[in-house]
């Protein structure tokens, strides 16, 4: 199963070890990734509310004016964010689908 065809006998225990922490490391890199990724926008969107706000809950007219273009960019970050969590989502499902018939399907 972790073994190649003709593999030669000094190399039999490195494959073996390296395609079993291959196969164990899979499933964590995918959820690391797909963490990542949303933990990221999440944080983008965190940050950029609170600068807004910030902006904006100032007495300063002046602040609350400037406070117009991060709101459009809060905005655009948001749709950004919606695109970004699609696109991870389906390549979830591909590397999902890929993990599994490889696992079903040895070499």
């Amino acid at each position: 199963m972790f073994l190649p065809n003709d593999t030669p006998s000094i190399l039999i225990i490195p494959f073996v070890l390296i395609e079993t922490l291959g196969f164990l490391i899979r499933p964590i890199s995918l959820g690391v990734r797909l963490v990542a990724n949303l933990a990221a926008g999440r944080l983008l969107l965190a940050l950029g509310s609170g600068f807004v706000y910030f902006l904006f809950s100032n007495d300063s007219f002046l602040l609350q004016i400037s406070s117009i273009l991060p709101f459009f960019l809060l905005i655009v970050f948001t749709y950004l964010e919606f695109a970004v969590s699609f696109i991870q989502a389906y390549v979830f499902s591909l590397l999902s689908i890929s993990y599994i018939n490889d696992s079903l399907h040895l070499h």
